[in-house]
Order: C-alpha cells, then structure tokens, then sequence
C-alpha cells in the first residue's frame, strides 16, 4: 500500500474537512480530493494554499476513514 502525503483543510462554512493530495500520475491543477459527503472528486490544488490547515482533532474522523478504505495516510503541512 503506498503512502499518500494528505493536507487536511476547512472548506466551506459552517466549516468541513478536506482532504488534498497529489497522485503521481497527476499533472497540472487537478488532485485528489476525499471528504466524508461526496467522497473522492478531484480540486485544484490552489486549495492547499488558499484554505486553513485542519487540526488533528478537526481531521482525526476523515483520517480514520481514509486508512479504512486502504489508504496509508501520512499528514503533510
């Protein structure tokens, strides 16, 4: 299982958790993306910069369900 690097952000408000990472094959503006409605979709990646890190017990849920569905999860900055 390969290790993705996950920036956790808030979006929205009232505030939810984003997840964002880049696969290896991605080029260009769109990655990934997971949040707990909608699941996967794809975000430009202008979203790592222009939103506010999550905190730990902000993002803790949406980790645990990343690494549920297979993902090995690490927390980048």
């Amino acid at each position: 299982m390969n290790t993705i690097n996950v920036y956790f952000r808030l979006i929205g408000n009232p505030y939810e958790i984003i997840a964002l990472w880049i696969e290896p094959e991605q080029t260009g503006r769109m990655i990934s993306s997971y949040m707990h409605i909608g699941q996967h979709s794809e975000a430009d990646i202008s979203l790592i910069n222009d939103l506010l890190p999550a905190s730990e017990s902000q993002y803790k849920g949406l980790f645990n369900e990343l690494e549920r569905i297979g993902y090995n999860v690490k927390v980048a900055q």
